[in-house]
């Protein structure tokens, strides 16, 4: 089938690659290739071993039937449900975004190929496991080619380490400038003082043998970084959520009559709604988003707390659950990044048909300061349907030490109002402890 560019929607960070577009059409996602590159990639498809680099996490591709004007040729990709960036990454995820990258470069190493670009952008995760995305930086190695470890270094080595001596805000607000890094001098001087002596002469020494290295690489040369970027040690910084359980470990995650009025409710509104995406806030350590998984829905799982968010990621390494964890705060969601905002909000990225917001309504209000209005109007920037929100009155027993005359607005009546300005019908259902309740909201249309 023959498309007109008009038919299509090209996505925008794609529009500096050379090699040629991604673009999306009729739900599912392609690329196309450039006319002088069509030739290399209907080699690479053939190739036997493209399976291996499947296996090695390269997106799964096949050439397509489609054909796009200006352009010799359209892959299609495997779609991955949803895009996050590395600033939403636990260190964690980041690491083995790193430990892929160096994996696959190996593999495409021994088959004469290799990487243009090696940042966290090319790369995305589905069920716990990190997924390069750009075929657009798919190259013939040659005996002059530079392996980019310089980029690598900026954009994965350096995070890390920053991460690991506790610079977590600043890191990631580093992370959203695609186009430029601290230079390598001023990162290292900021690490000085900051991580042990051995780690901070470690980090400089083989900043200096791997870039020197980097031309004319064979697939040792790997090895050798992967094992650097595993010996760097991560520590999530606590907050006060990082100890607190929720549900986990307390109540039987099998169906049952003795559940609490809260899990029965939200159980029995996946069930009757059958979401197709869940966007879980304040996730905690993923209780109920293993629930809406199990029901079959794609899970955005988004938490303050990086340790709790980590803790889940490993389970869903294990488990292989289609949930994505986010490491997010609800109050700053991820800004539109990159030349021409090529690389969306988390607004546009993170939408999904249900959205839980379970026990963090009070604590928005009363330690975040925001208003009834500026919590509704956030939670239906996410929700595209639905909404299930916990409201906790003044009379429960936390939010009691709480009020005070500041706060004489805060009580359901208010928080209605407000969600009616986004949502056209709320249903009221118990929740627990009482007397906090579960407010259900639904879209038009």
């Amino acid at each position: 089938m023959k498309l007109k560019t008009e038919d299509v929607r090209f996505h925008s960070a794609s529009m500096i690659d050379s090699a040629g577009r991604l673009f999306s059409w009729n739900g599912s996602i392609y690329r196309a290739i450039s006319p002088d590159r069509t030739q290399f990639y209907t080699d690479l498809l053939e190739r036997k071993q493209i399976q291996e680099l499947f296996n090695h996490g390269l997106v799964e591709t096949k050439a397509s039937s489609l054909s796009l004007d200006g352009y010799g040729l359209v892959l299609e990709h495997r779609l991955i449900p949803f895009v996050s960036y590395c600033m939403e990454w636990t260190a964690s995820m980041l690491k083995d975004a790193a430990l892929l990258v160096c994996d696959l470069s190996a593999a495409l190493c021994n088959k004469g190929l290799t990487f243009k670009d090696a940042h966290p952008w090319n790369i995305l995760f589905d069920r716990g496991k990190p997924v390069f995305v750009d075929w657009g930086s798919i190259d013939a190695k040659t005996d002059r080619t530079h392996w980019p470890f310089s980029q690598f270094r900026d954009r994965f080595i350096f995070p890390l380490y920053l991460l690991s001596s506790g610079k977590s805000s600043f890191t990631r607000d580093l992370m959203l400038d695609v186009l430029h890094c601290p230079s390598s001098r001023d990162v290292l001087k900021l690490l000085f003082g900051t991580l042990p002596l051995p780690d901070w002469y470690k980090c400089w020494s083989q900043n200096r043998s791997f870039d020197r290295d980097s031309v004319r690489v064979h697939a040792s040369y790997f090895q050798r970084l992967r094992n650097f970027v595993n010996s760097i040690p991560l520590s999530p910084e606590p907050t006060e959520w990082s100890n607190y359980e929720g549900p986990d470990g307390t109540i039987p995650r099998n169906v049952s009559d003795d559940w609490p009025s809260k899990i029965s409710g939200v159980h029995s509104l996946l069930q009757r709604l059958k979401p197709t995406t869940v966007m879980d806030i304040g996730c905690n350590r993923g209780w109920f988003s293993e629930m809406a998984a199990e029901e079959g829905a794609r899970v955005i799982a988004v938490d303050i707390d990086e340790s709790n968010v980590s803790r889940l990621y490993q389970k869903v390494k294990q488990s292989g659950a289609s949930i994505l964890p986010v490491f997010m705060d609800f109050c700053t969601p991820t800004p539109s990044h990159g030349v021409t905002g090529g690389y969306p909000d988390a607004g546009e990225r993170f939408q999904s048909e249900l959205v839980l917001a379970l026990a963090i309504t009070h604590h928005l209000i009363f330690k975040r300061a925001l208003t009834f209005h500026a919590v509704a109007k956030q939670l239906a920037l996410f929700s595209k349907k639905w909404l299930l929100v916990e409201f906790v009155p003044p009379e429960d027993k936390y939010v009691s030490e709480w009020m005070n005359e500041q706060f004489r607005w805060y009580n359901l009546d208010g928080f209605k109002d407000a969600l009616g300005q986004f949502f056209s019908r709320i249903e009221v259902m118990e929740s627990t402890p009482s007397p906090r309740l579960l407010l259900f909201c639904e879209k038009s249309g």
